[in-house]
């Protein structure tokens, strides 16, 4: 059977106890308490870790004692009780004993004790939502502009469905058109494309105008004719 301990954190400029927790791996545990995911509830154990974080400082862990599956609420709710009575402002928000040990292996028995303790939770997954809930759903949604069912502006719908074709030309496009390029070592202009993350190239012109043309040619069957051109669209529906 794995060891549980029963540890504290301390603040390292008073050396103060702020947290009593239970853990099987206090390594782990503690860089569990520093991680941004774990930080993000404003809860007072977390305002407490970001406020010494601000000054590049950390908690202190100490182990307090290693304990069992079968004793570990008892001791827990003992040693908080313990601290509350010297810093009242003990982070911790529960008299202790209740959740789950991270990484713990629990038998059947303690399975089944742990289902009837959430049986009846209106938090648990599967109750019903309140119709005042309901509402307020509603109202969050309504000035959503990512809600389901929303209808974007054209121009929206086109950079979305064109995002990555390039709306700009490049500062470094010496040539004035986009998808054109001189190479030097040819004396051409060359004409390419990027679709789907793929550049294609379109072949080799002496004239950057013949090459501006081959894109525009490309770019209407890639994308449509909502794309971005160098020429009038004018140009191709004649």
């Amino acid at each position: 059977m794995k060891s549980i301990y029963i540890y504290t954190l301390l603040d390292p400029r008073n050396g103060q106890v702020n947290y009593v927790g239970k853990t099987i791996n206090p390594k782990l545990r503690f860089r569990t308490h520093l991680k941004p995911s774990s930080l993000c509830n404003e809860i007072k154990k977390n305002v407490w870790i970001k406020s010494l974080l601000q000054f590049n400082l950390k908690p202190e862990l100490s182990i307090l004692e290693k304990v069992t599956m079968s004793n570990w609420q008892q001791r827990e709710r003992y040693w908080i009780k313990f601290y509350r009575k010297q810093n009242p402002n003990l982070t911790n928000t529960t008299s202790g004993g209740a959740g789950v040990i991270d990484g713990a292996y629990f038998s059947p028995e303690a399975r089944r004790k742990i289902s009837l303790t959430h049986k009846g939770n209106k938090y648990n997954l599967g109750r019903i939502t309140s119709e005042e809930a309901k509402n307020k759903i509603r109202e969050s949604l309504l000035g959503n502009q990512y809600a389901k069912g929303f209808k974007h502006s054209k121009e929206t719908r086109r950079k979305v469905q064109f995002g990555n074709q390039k709306s700009g030309i490049s500062k470094k496009n010496t040539s004035g058109y986009r998808g054109v390029s001189f190479i030097t070592r040819e004396n051409l202009w060359v004409a390419s494309i990027n679709f789907n993350k793929v550049q294609f190239r379109l072949g080799y012109f002496k004239i950057k105008e013949e090459a501006a043309l081959a894109y525009d040619k490309k770019a209407l069957e890639l994308f449509g004719s909502n794309c971005y051109l160098n020429f009038p669209k004018e140009r191709f529906h004649r």
